[in-house]
């Protein structure tokens, strides 16, 4: 399993051959009776045959089934060197389908340069990849044509309608014969990986995934190169990838799977460590670092001067992550506001509040210097609502609790106004822990017990109406509480609820609603479908190739808080308990959050100056977070120690959010182990690695110092590779005799996955260190002003 591998492993598996590859079969059940004299068309009768089929892809793959492509489609940058891939997120995908030997894939990955491929029908081509578009059914007619080849063996399942849309190459025979891979070298051009998916933004991923690898190095070019990549099929084409085969037909046609497209340069460009470096760009300004433009906030903070008051204010607050945007009153004034949403560039000083917000306009914050509101926890309490009111199961869960709870309540008041408990004093009774609880346990207990002994004496109905009415009549002053108006009760059961036993007990009375509801807001707490609006309200603040860091703002989670649970609130009763047990609730939330995410790392947390663990994180925004779909992020603390990941999520193809429990001294951005780059070194080498599992020296994956130049016989046209297994002189067995040699350990045979660990490209890995404490407290973060006074109320 994935989660056996430590973060950063990877494990390379020759294939994974499906149980059953695509195709038609037949079950045949039949019995032989002997010694009856039946007949041979008897015999048949009593054999019974059932078909079935497999299905997969043969004519169309899925987008879904695509992870990643290396390099990136419509990337430019210098790739040289490189062998092109794709890793598919089936690990089984390349050997679905039947091919004449065993372990062999169906799917092979052929790239071409402009003018390589010959173009249809105008109207059915493609421009940028020259596939061409058509049906299973008429590509299947082409067999027909005595001018083009396609596979020879193909063999279309009936399951496949003659109407499905699909896309063919052609090339001419030469092109063929010069670039396709043999028969023979196609199952070290595919592999299976099993990697840790715990740092990755991609939902879902198991770890496990399928990859097919080029057999063609892209070159430098000086002025520019463009290349186009095709997954094609070579099913049933085993008998033209040879050597000797021969073909008579000028021109060759291969199903396309998939295709893109990229552009090599001789400089960097789109490329990982290109893009990564640009970024840290950004906290240049005049050749200095200057980390205050890393903070998520308006561009142009730090840019008003302060003067007078109005000046100062907005100076502060922009600088404290606040935005001015159109704001529209209640009572048709338009203006604005200031707003911020979650993600602050300081740490905000907490809000003072002795009640939960109940409206959102109890969460507007005037300022009556200025005349201006600040509406970020309106807002927020508002998004908090939707959110709840949105979600149907949430609610049920939601007014689960409360009935529940409120259920609880009014039966131990009952209880305990029954005994006569619940004045003030009478309260102090129950002060020490476990009154109530003992005192309601017992009661039940003896009036179960007598239950149970009626039905067993046989004893009648009429005499426990007897027994009860025999109870002496309340004293007085039971009598006169009974008959106190209700405003005294109601003040009475508000006295009662505030005991802490009390609370305590509906707590426990309640606890699978409240856990299961607490596990709900632990996820939007983590920002899940708040709407991106409100967390960039302009895209200024995030401008592209940019990385913003923030802290998050607990008074605005708190807000959101506030408004989620404002969801199925239909009397005081709730409005007092949510009071009570809104401590209980955000213990719950915080349990949830620290065990939430995708368990990258430990708990390194880095508490702030005042002992609480912050969370802190960043958005990107970069062709990193598009290209390089599987890219892992790491984040350290000052000492070097992990911090745990809660939450690593691709907003959109382009921006991913990261949130940290504890505030990173640095992260380290690296490219995916599933997307490993391979290729040869600057000097045109292969660094090969051991393959030993008991070499104390040379450990299995370590560097050997052996750098072969892949070049002469180990490449078919210059630019092929020649892997030819069965050839003394092809670079299967010359990396295999050169390892053998190097570790003194007898004769080695290579196998697909010990190729793809020599084929490797080292990750690229970029570690981001912000000068001057970037991502560190900043000293005014404390002194941020929250300034006015609250509009509305909580009653």
């Amino acid at each position: 399993m994935a989660d056996s591998l430590p973060i950063g492993d990877i494990r390379f598996y020759d294939n994974k051959i499906p149980g059953l590859e695509a195709g038609t079969y037949t079950v045949t059940v039949s019995h032989q009776i002997e010694g009856l004299g039946l007949s041979a068309a008897e015999q048949q009768q009593l054999t019974a045959v059932q078909s079935f089929t497999v299905s997969g892809p043969q004519f169309a793959l899925d987008a879904s089934e695509i992870h990643s492509v290396v390099p990136p489609a419509t990337a430019s940058g210098d790739f040289g060197g490189e062998l092109p891939h794709i890793v598919l997120n089936e690990p089984i995908l390349p050997w679905e389908r039947s091919m004449s030997t065993a372990g062999t894939p169906w799917l092979g990955l052929l790239v071409f340069k402009e003018g390589e491929l010959l173009p249809g029908d105008p109207d059915a081509t493609d421009a940028a990849t020259c596939a061409i578009r058509t049906t299973a059914g008429d590509f299947m007619a082409l067999q027909g044509s005595g001018d083009i080849l396609i596979p020879p063996g193909l063999v279309k399942d009936p399951a496949v309608p003659d109407s499905l849309s699909c896309r063919y190459i052609q090339m001419s025979k030469e092109q063929f014969q010069a670039m396709t891979p043999y028969a023979a070298e196609l199952p070290y051009l595919a592999h299976v990986r099993e990697i840790n998916a715990g740092d990755k933004a991609s939902a879902g991923d198991d770890g496990w995934y399928g990859v097919v690898v080029a057999n063609r190095l892209v070159a430098s070019d000086q002025d520019g190169g463009n290349y186009t990549v095709h997954l094609v099929s070579f099913e049933g084409m085993e008998s033209m990838m040879a050597a000797d085969a021969s073909i008579a037909q000028p021109t060759v046609a291969l199903l396309s799977m998939t295709s893109w497209s990229f552009r090599c340069l001789s400089s960097d460009g789109e490329n990982f460590g290109g893009l990564a470096a640009g970024i840290a760009q950004g906290g240049m300004s005049g050749g200095e670092y200057n980390p205050d433009l890393l903070w998520l906030r308006h561009p142009q903070a730090g840019q008003v001067t302060a003067g007078d008051a109005a000046h100062t204010e907005a100076a502060n607050r922009l600088m404290n992550g606040y935005v001015a945007l159109p704001y529209h009153t209640r009572t048709g004034e338009d203006t604005f506001a200031w707003y911020r949403g979650p993600l602050a560039p300081a740490v905000p000083a907490t809000l003072a509040k002795s009640t939960p917000f109940l409206s959102s306009d109890a969460a507007l914050i005037y300022d009556a210097g200025n005349g201006l509101f600040d509406c970020s926890l309106a807002s927020a309490w508002e998004i908090g609502r939707f959110m709840a009111l949105a979600d149907e199961s949430f609610g049920r869960t939601l007014l689960q609790y409360r009935q529940q709870s409120t259920g609880l309540t009014q039966k131990l008041y009952a209880h305990a106004e029954a005994h006569g408990l619940t004045e003030a004093g009478d309260l102090q009774k129950l002060a020490h822990p476990g009154a109530v609880k003992h005192s309601w346990l017992d009661t039940l207990a003896k009036d179960l017990g007598r239950l149970i002994g009626r039905k067993h004496s046989g004893e009648s109905a009429e005499s426990a109406e007897s027994e009860q009415a025999s109870v002496p009549a309340a004293s007085g002053a039971v009598r006169k509480r009974a008959e106190s108006p209700s405003s005294d009760r109601a003040a009475s059961l508000r006295r009662f609820m505030q005991q802490e036993d009390i609370r305590q007990m509906v707590r426990d009375g309640a606890a699978e609603p409240l856990q299961a509801a607490a596990a709900w807001i632990a996820r939007k707490m983590l920002l899940e479908n708040v709407p991106f609006g409100h967390l960039v309200p302009i895209e200024s603040m995030l401008p592209p190739e940019s990385i913003r860091f923030f802290y998050m703002d607990m008074n605005w989670m708190d807000a959101m808080l506030d408004g989620m649970m404002s969801v199925a609130m239909q009397s005081r009763l709730d409005t007092l308990a949510y009071q009570l047990d809104k401590e209980a609730i955000v213990a719950a939330v915080k349990s949830n959050l620290e065990s939430y995410g995708n368990g990258l790392q430990g708990d390194g947390a880095d508490p702030g100056p005042d002992g609480e663990t912050r969370v802190a994180g960043f958005l990107l925004r970069s062709a990193l977070v598009s290209g390089w779909p599987g890219m892992s992020v790491r984040a350290f603390d000052a000492q070097g120690n992990p911090l745990k990941l809660l939450r690593l999520f691709r907003l959109s193809s382009g921006i991913m959010l990261a949130l940290f429990w504890g505030v990173p001294a640095s992260l380290a951005f690296s490219e995916p182990q599933e997307g490993l780059r391979f290729g040869i070194d600057d000097a045109g080498s292969l660094d090969l690695r051991s393959l030993s599992t008991t070499n104390a020296q040379y450990p299995f994956g370590s560097e050997l110092g052996i750098h072969l130049p892949l070049s002469g016989d180990y490449l078919r046209n210059g630019e092929y590779l020649n892997l030819n297994p069965d050839d003394p002189n092809g670079l299967v067995q010359s990396v295999a005799g050169l390892i053998s040699q190097k570790l003194a350990e007898g004769a080695l045979a290579i196998s697909p996955s010990d190729l793809a660990l020599q084929l490797v490209k080292a990750p690229e890995r970029q570690i981001f260190v912000p000068d001057s404490s970037a991502l560190a407290l900043p000293e005014n973060g404390k002194q941020e002003r929250e300034t006015g006074r609250n509009q509305g109320g909580n009653d």
